[in-house]
């Protein structure tokens, strides 16, 4: 009794344990949560900003080189207007000129001419003086119009000048726009990695967030299994009140107090003598009246917690499978299965254990599983065929008590 008593003090601590590291868990679980999507959502809302601004100054940039093209290719035809104009002025004005010129000066040679043969000798001479004062302000006048030729050719090679500025200006301004452009590709490269480090940054928050989560749902399980133990040590304390007899608790020294106060495990207790390390074998025990009481006491309390325990895990067409929640072996021997429909009954054989924490599976004699059978983890139903779909079962006890009923 007092070995139930210090595990049971021991179980309740492990619970307490357990719900602070349960509760931590969940903290740390929603702390690591709350940290990833803020960082995803900071993120998402700079590269978002990045990329409209990046966006922007491209439009600017774009629109500006849409309108300094329209003003170079403005200038260009403007230029190219007035120099086509310049020319042709010029041309229709020396054609005119010249023309009026020669209708001119022919009209005076024809008059010479013809008036010639009756002038005199210092007539003709006059005549001659003339046509050559003529001839040389018609060389002045061709001297001009090279010049004005000269003139004009200074002009369209100034207009060239001017146009090959502007197609430099065209050359750099479309240099810078391709510089931009790269440093644009580069930048949102850059944004692309790091939104990736941050994708995998999330993911990895994940993975540990589920592998939280899996040792939270570990821990749960592990919390009510220890909750079952504690609800059979409960009730196996509740029987064991009326069948101790109180006795009287000796005086003891302080030493004493100590060592029978400590929590002994009690199934790695082990007895060694002070000379050897080799265990020392127990002596022998007398029995008792009083200890095969408390045998079958001991004995009565385990098929109780194999009552508490043991459950039919689940039922198809082809099994039936039991479930040992405890840690520790528990006995199951000429138990019983029945099926309501047809009475049928499948009866465990004396001295059947099922181990702590594993399974019992009783196949019927349908599915073909005889070869496996071996009368301790694997059973065979001969006289059933398989389970219908609204077919129930009934487990009993050795002692025909109802441990559980349960449908297919």
């Amino acid at each position: 009794m007092h070995h139930l008593n210090n595990r049971l003090e021991n179980f309740l601590g492990d619970i307490d344990s357990l719900e602070m590291i349960y509760k931590r868990l969940k903290d740390e679980r929603d702390a690591v949560r709350d940290a990833g999507q803020a960082q995803l959502k900071a993120d998402k809302e700079a590269h978002d900003a990045e990329n409209r601004l990046l966006l922007n100054n491209y439009q600017r940039a774009k629109e500006q080189l849409a309108e300094v093209k329209a003003a170079v290719r403005k200038e260009l035809d403007e230029a190219q207007r007035q120099y086509d104009a310049a020319q042709s002025a010029h041309a229709q004005k020396y054609v005119e000129r010249q023309g009026t010129l020669k209708r001119k000066y022919q009209s005076e040679l024809d008059a010479l001419r013809a008036q010639q043969d009756g002038l005199a000798q210092r007539e003709r001479a006059r005549l001659l003086a003339d046509l050559a004062a003529a001839k040389q302000k018609l060389e002045r006048v061709l001297d001009e119009y090279d010049r004005t030729k000269k003139n004009n050719n200074q002009e369209e090679a100034e207009l060239t000048t001017q146009l090959a500025m502007v197609r430099r200006e065209n050359a750099d301004l479309q240099r810078r726009l391709g510089a931009a452009e790269a440093k644009r590709a580069e930048r949102i490269d850059s944004l692309q990695n790091r939104v990736k480090d941050s994708l995998g940054e999330v993911q990895r928050t994940r993975e540990a967030i589920i592998q939280k989560d899996m040792q939270l749902a570990t821990i749960t399980e592990a919390n009510a299994a220890i909750l079952r133990e504690v609800q059979v040590f409960r009730s196996v304390l509740d029987r064991e009140k009326g069948r101790i007899t109180p006795y009287k608790v000796q005086k003891t020294s302080p030493a004493h107090e100590d060592i029978h106060s400590a929590p002994v495990p009690i199934r790695q207790i082990s007895m060694t003598s002070p000379e050897s390390t080799s265990p020392v074998q127990p002596p022998t025990p007398t029995v008792t009246p009083s200890k095969l009481h408390r045998r079958s006491s001991m004995k009565q309390t385990m098929e109780d917690a194999a009552e508490v325990l043991v459950r039919m895990q689940k039922i198809n067409k082809d099994c039936i499978i039991l479930n040992n929640d405890a840690d520790f072996e528990l006995s199951i021997g000429e138990w019983r299965i029945v099926c309501e429909s047809d009475s049928d009954e499948f009866e465990f054989p004396e001295g059947t254990r099922i181990a702590g924490n594993s399974t019992v599976t009783v196949w019927c004699a349908g599915a073909g599983k005889q070869a496996i059978c071996d009368g301790k983890a694997d059973f065979c139903w001969e006289s059933k065929k398989k389970w219908d779909s609204k077919d129930s079962a009934v487990m009993f006890s050795a002692n025909d008590k109802q441990i559980q009923r349960i449908v297919v």
